[in-house]
């Protein structure tokens, strides 16, 4: 049977190992070339072990998206048996355990050695961006499974985007050639991969230890200020942790949306400003006797505690 490997859709570099292969594995037809000298064969079985290793990486590139998919399923299956709304302890418990019963099922089925598996699933793990270029390298023959597990375990410390920085400059081939070059003269060595990668996971973690020392002497610095425009409008800023700041515009929006579907004839905006205002002059830091609990005004008094045109309501 003849197969036309050109229109499979696969990547140009994987459709030349599959022909690179087909051809080594057919038998030679009648009125063939003469046996090559031996410095042809030489070449010949080089260039099929290249195939075999590209059409490889192809291959774990299709496993590791399936793994990834299997782990997905199962947390999300599990983590609805939690509850609609499970706290996150709880959810990040499901996710553990789903990817424990995906990798009991995968060894189970393949007969591969559990750490193997493990280490597979921490690379189907990733972040989607930083998954997605692993997979795309895997697939165009630009790295390996293990250089793609040794980079995402070396990373797996820092944040995304500092990861993704490292991922972009390990992947990349010799200094001087194009970034789809997969020709000899450009491919690094395994031992360079790794003095590469430690590099710049180095270089990396001091970027990141000098930005986390930025951000806390930003928080000591944390402050409230206020300026008037120059058409007498005034505002009002403030800053702090953001999962704070988070949740307190979370809070606000949430009492402006209660009051906009309580019929509140005011825009959404004008509703947020006006109610962060009256928790801001209304609210007290005083605590119920005996409970620690902070006392807040009534949520229903806040939708009518501040109008500009009015002002403050007693």
């Amino acid at each position: 049977m003849i197969i036309d490997t050109r229109s499979l859709g696969l990547p140009d570099v994987i459709v030349e190992a599959l022909e690179t292969i087909l051809v080594a594995t057919t038998d030679t037809p009648p009125g063939a070339e003469p046996r090559p000298d031996s410095e042809v064969l030489e070449q010949l079985a080089l260039a099929r072990v290249v195939a075999v290793q590209r059409l490889t990486g192809h291959l774990h590139a299709l496993a590791i998206s399936a793994h990834a998919e299997l782990q997905d399923s199962i947390a999300t299956e599990l983590g609805a048996l939690a509850g609609p709304d499970p706290c996150p302890s709880r959810a990040a418990k499901a996710v553990a355990e789903g990817h424990r019963v995906a990798n009991a099922e995968i060894v189970t089925a393949t007969g591969l050695a559990l750490h193997e598996v493990q280490r597979r699933s921490r690379l189907a793990a990733s972040p989607r961006e930083f998954l997605g270029a692993l997979l795309s390298a895997l697939t165009h023959g630009r790295t390996t499974l293990e250089r793609a597990t040794a980079v995402r375990d070396d990373t797996a410390a820092l944040p995304d985007e500092a990861a993704e920085r490292v991922l972009d400059r390990v992947l990349a081939p010799k200094h001087g050639h194009a970034p789809d070059d997969l020709s000899p003269e450009a491919t690094l060595s395994h031992a360079r991969f790794l003095r590469r990668l430690r590099e710049r996971v180095v270089h990396e973690t001091a970027r990141v230890r000098t930005a986390e020392e930025e951000r806390t002497r930003r928080l000591e610095e944390r402050d409230v200020w206020s300026r008037v425009d120059d058409h007498g409008v005034a505002q009002l800023g403030l800053s702090g942790h953001p999962d704070q700041v988070a949740a307190a515009k979370g809070r606000i929006d949430q009492l402006a949306r209660a009051a906009k579907q309580g019929g509140d004839s005011r825009r959404l905006a004008q509703l947020r400003a006006d109610i962060a205002l009256a928790l801001l002059t209304h609210g007290t830091t005083a605590t119920q006797p005996g409970t620690g609990d902070v006392i807040q005004p009534e949520t229903r008094d806040l939708f009518r505690l501040f109008r500009p045109e009015c002002g403050f309501m007693g």
